[in-house]
């Protein structure tokens, strides 16, 4: 059997379908495996056991005409399987034009079940199902499920040497904590400014040594002023295998949520996960290493992250050196404990740092009954806020609760009394103005003894 996959997205979205991949071939050992992907994918996949052969496409939407050549040359290798990982209309239609027999992919456009002969309804904006379970969904129809295992990320020896040579210049017998400093703006980075105070802290209290990286050249951070013999500056380019191999190196890992992070992830490392932006839920990208922390206050921000509102100032002015130190302390605690995380623990917490429950009351009995519940469920790490809708005077409660819903990033809307007309033009404004899945709406009043697990079924 031949089998041709196409993947051709970021380096996270490629990494999160390493688990979908390594499954297939568990599923058919006996079947050639090709891969088409991104630039950055085949540099990550090309020396992947699992992989046979694997090339580059362009990522952007090809024309009809270099579609149509794509195929032709694809018809001629006449494969028998053809699994779309990529949401693309044009990544679809690109199996049936090379006229593969079977082709598997996401049940996305009204043209899906005729461009392919399994579609399968997944639902990319279920804020309860991680990515690369997505990945795996698609593979539903053959029978493929996950093991729970973590998937392989294979390290170049020849690269790991050389980062050898340059970790050899900090003093030894020392953890290693890599930071990586960038995102190439798919998501928000943590501040220089804050890394600059945050990593003296790090090397004094902790006795780890730190290597700063990046994927692009930063001559003007304020990180290249850190002239400790515990730092590492590696702040220009570095390329994909040495990078991989650096991660391979380190103790622990620190950065935001972009693609080095989710190969951290994949590798195991204890991680911090800076989760900025609102649009870019732990539920959806969180760590799957069996120790993390998230840290995650996307509940300040009076904007919101699409249609050009994202005031990234806005998103990081609650985050301090006290936050990020906080939080590895928390992350060294899990690691010498030597109690890694199963895999449903690592679920809640994502649940934990993406749901956010807007609980409206109509009434002041319902207000007062509910203040001391919703003060536990937060001490139990329920992010919920209180909202009180006057029935009086439904439009300005209405304009109040819109602004409530984006500051908080509302994943919930729960109430007793929850107008019909306000939750249908709510849930119109997030799909249609901000182009984002709307809160879940849930009638009813909290049970008093509601608590995380009940919920967590609810929501």
């Amino acid at each position: 059997m031949k089998i041709l996959i196409l993947h051709a997205e970021r380096l996270g979205d490629v990494a999160v379908s390493i688990p979908a991949i390594e499954a297939l071939r568990r599923h058919y050992p006996q079947a050639t495996l090709h891969v088409l992907t991104s630039t950055m994918g085949e540099k990550l996949l090309q020396t992947h056991p699992a992989i046979d052969w694997v090339s580059a496409v362009p990522w952007k939407t090809p024309t009809l005409r270099e579609l149509w050549h794509l195929a032709q040359r694809i018809r001629t290798a006449r494969y028998d399987l053809y699994i779309c990982l990529s949401t693309t209309l044009w990544g679809q239609a690109l199996g049936w034009a090379a006229g593969i027999p079977r082709r598997l992919g996401e049940k996305a456009y009204l043209v899906s079940r005729w461009l392919l002969t399994d579609s399968v309804p997944v639902r990319w904006d279920n804020m309860g199902h991680h990515r690369f379970m997505d990945s795996l969904a698609i593979l539903g129809p053959l029978g493929i499920s996950h093991d729970g295992s973590l998937p392989t990320i294979t390290v170049d020896p020849t690269a790991v040497s050389a980062i050898r040579k340059r970790l050899s210049d900090l003093p030894p017998d020392r953890p290693l904590v890599t930071i990586f400093c960038d995102t190439s703006g798919s998501t928000l980075p943590i501040p220089d400014a804050i890394l600059a105070k945050t990593i003296p802290d790090l090397i004094q209290t902790f006795g780890v040594n730190v290597a700063l990286t990046s994927d692009t050249t930063r001559a003007d951070s304020p990180l290249h002023q850190l002239k400790d013999p515990h730092v590492l500056d590696i702040l220009d380019f570095l390329p994909l295998p040495d990078l991989i191999a650096l991660l391979s190196l380190s103790n622990y890992y620190i950065g935001p949520d972009t693609g080095p992070t989710h190969l951290a992830s994949l590798m195991g490392i204890p991680l911090v996960l800076f989760a900025g932006k609102k649009i870019n839920p732990p539920t959806k990208w969180g760590p799957l290493s069996p120790f993390f922390v998230i840290l995650r206050e996307d509940y300040h921000c009076e904007s919101f992250c699409t249609r050009g509102r994202c005031d990234a100032e806005q998103c990081v002015t609650w985050l301090t050196p006290r936050h990020l130190v906080d939080a590895f302390r928390t992350l060294w605690d899990q690691v010498k404990a030597a109690k890694p995380m199963p895999w449903q623990a690592r679920l809640d917490a994502h649940w934990l740092a993406t749901v956010r429950v807007l609980y409206v009351t109509t009434d002041l009995d319902e207000e007062l009954r509910t203040r001391s519940l919703l003060k536990r469920l937060w001490n139990d790490g329920l992010r919920i806020f209180p909202m009180s809708f006057d029935l009086r005077h439904p439009l300005r409660s209405f304009r109040t609760l819109l602004r409530q819903a984006i500051r908080h990033n509302a994943t919930v809307i729960h109430g007793p009394v929850l107008p019909f007309w306000a939750m249908t033009f709510l849930r119109w404004y997030y799909r249609f103005w901000l182009h984002y899945p709307p809160p879940k709406i849930y009638r009813g009043a909290l049970a008093p003894e509601a608590d995380l697990a009940s919920l967590r079924l609810l929501f």
